[in-house]
């Protein structure tokens, strides 16, 4: 005859703070996602989109392998002119504002992307 050993089943729960439960379902997240449009603006008299990024410390592990750091998400705020496509004010997560001053926006000179001779004379 044999006898039946019960089965043990431990049930873990783990207590999880708001901030720890928006990293964990922003990190499931394509990288596209981790940016959202939040309005518009403008700045320096350019029209801009203004996006919420979510920001992650990178890591690399014992064999050189990249990964996000499960530390919680910075958030930062991009402003980018419509026209150009490119950030002309940048929030940082303490609060720091970055500008970009356009002085004059046009056609630049062929001269100032030719590749400069190697040979010295």
């Amino acid at each position: 005859m044999q006898v039946q050993r019960p089965v043990l089943i431990q049930d873990q729960r783990l207590k999880m703070n708001h901030q720890m439960l928006q990293s964990i379902k922003l990190m499931e997240m394509p990288l596209m996602d981790l940016r959202e449009k939040i309005g518009e603006e403008t700045v320096n008299g350019y029209k801009t989109e203004k996006y919420r990024v979510a920001m992650s410390n990178m890591i690399t592990d014992s064999q050189g392998n990249v990964k996000p750091n499960p530390s919680p998400l910075r958030i930062t705020y991009e402003w980018m002119a419509k026209e150009f496509y490119i950030p002309v004010r940048f929030q940082d997560g303490i609060g720091t504002i970055y500008e970009l001053r356009i002085k004059e926006a046009g056609p630049q000179p062929d001269s100032l992307f030719e590749i400069p001779s190697l040979r010295k004379n």
